[in-house]
């Protein structure tokens, strides 16, 4: 192990299981994000997702932040150390991983990322990456640096490459296999973990304001494909009801095709100026933030709207989608067996893979 650390262990037991869902027809069961002391705090959409048993998560062995989440999956950050853990809120299973090579800002930008492939069906195993972009180097040198996590080798990893300046990070999300981030000058760069393919996306912009649209816009997944929304007011404000005209425009390897788009109707009170698109993750449901403590989730494909109060007090960027769902898969995360030998290398490489991950099957899981 690298660094003088100690490496916090889950109390769960030997054999712990960290269930996601592999589905990405779910749609968004709440927010996680953090209250005005830092802490988090969960805002569900629907009954079901009410009973989490500890959405502070107090069950993980320090205060955290929550970085990302995918799938069921939540990769938060120690708020005393710099250790990462990546949990489900669901069943309170957790597992430290081990330290990173780098000292991580609050600023890093944090995307979880499952592995996706065609030939697995769906249902089955996954390996994920914890993939963490510095927001105090983009944009400064030419150079994109990423730290990544395997849940498949147990380690980390660095990777960087050359890249005109982009700004800063904005925010980040996995979508595709892919971790995806907005940057500062509204361009999209979109790197896949396991194959280190990089790609940039720009001229969002430009392409909203041609359409005479605001360049308010926000990225997201639907259905399971990377995507940004854009939404404009479509009524006065003193009509009982705003509509607004909401863009759904989906990213393709090397630019952005427009395919959906549709009507909302919000409900009474909404301010035009203040609506604005969220991250998104699941199904084909658009997620807003309207400036007087309500999201809005719109299924523009149904023209169905869902309301949720939240009790913060302002317009933030960390409100993370959680997907609440029964379709999952397990892993079993097994830390190594401790050796007492000081003279061992600190090197990892050498370590057998099997004592640290082995994957379980599927077995009478309910999917309702």
């Amino acid at each position: 192990m690298k660094g003088d650390q100690e490496v916090p262990q889950s109390d769960s037991g030997g054999e712990e299981l960290l269930v996601a869902i592999d589905d990405s027809r779910a749609f968004i069961s709440g927010f996680f994000y953090h209250t005005i002391d830092g802490k988090p705090a969960y805002a569900p959409f629907c009954l079901e997702t009410v009973a989490l048993p500890d959405p502070s998560l107090s069950f993980l062995p320090e205060d955290v932040s929550v970085k990302a989440s995918s799938r069921g999956l939540l990769c938060c950050h120690g708020r005393r150390t710099n250790h990462y853990y990546v949990c489900n809120p669901l069943n309170r299973v957790w597992a430290a991983l081990p330290p990173q090579r780098n000292v991580h800002s609050p600023g890093t930008a944090v995307v979880l990322v499952l592995h996706q492939s065609q030939a697995q069906p769906r249902g089955t195993p996954r390996d994920f990456w914890v993939v963490c972009k510095y927001s105090d180097v983009a944009g400064l040198a030419g150079e994109f640096s990423v730290e990544k996590f395997s849940s498949a080798t147990w380690r980390w990893e660095e990777e960087s490459w050359a890249e005109e300046p982009l700004g800063r990070v904005e925010c980040g999300l996995a979508a595709n296999g892919e971790a995806w981030w907005r940057m500062t000058k509204q361009t999209i760069v979109a790197y896949n973990p396991q194959t280190n393919l990089v790609r940039t996306i720009s001229g969002i912009d430009d392409g909203l304001m041609d359409k005479g649209r605001s360049a308010w816009w926000e990225m997201g997944e639907v259905g399971g494909l990377p995507c940004i929304t854009n939404v404009v007011a479509a009524a006065p404000p003193q009509e009982p009801f705003l509509k607004a005209e909401v863009l759904c425009m989906f990213l393709d390897e090397q630019d952005v095709q427009i395919y959906e788009g549709g009507w909302c109707g919000f409900m009474e009170g909404v301010s035009e100026q203040n609506v604005r698109p969220l991250r998104m993750q699941g199904a084909k449901e658009m997620v807003f933030w309207d400036g007087d403590r309500r999201i809005f989730g719109c299924d523009l494909w149904n023209r169905q709207t869902r309301v949720l109060v939240i009790n913060t007090p302002d317009y933030c960027t960390d409100f993370l989608p959680y997907c609440f769902s029964a379709l999952p898969f397990r892993k079993e995360c097994r830390r190594p067996a401790d050796d007492d030998d000081e003279d061992d290398d600190d090197d990892d490489d050498d370590d057998d893979l099997d004592d640290w991950l082995q994957y379980l099957s599927l077995e009478d899981y309910e999917t309702n």
